[in-house]
């Protein structure tokens, strides 16, 4: 891989953190959640989680302390 394409590779969002911002969005139940705990790796999710505004984060902290 040349150096431009890492640079290239650092600017661009990485579509599966998309995928999963979108996704974290949306859940409405901790199954939901548990779902992505699954299909993703604990620090795509931290990574993803500290982008969300903060009232989106309070909804994830209220699913998740129901379970």
């Amino acid at each position: 891989m040349s150096i431009s394409d890492q640079k290239l590779q650092l600017v661009l969002p990485n579509p599966s953190l998309e995928a999963l911002k979108i996704a974290l969005l949306k859940a409405e139940t901790v199954g939901e959640l548990a779902a992505l705990i699954i299909n993703h790796t604990h620090e795509e999710i931290l990574h993803t989680y500290s982008q969300l505004p903060r009232n989106q984060q309070i909804k994830i902290q209220v699913l998740w302390s129901d379970y």
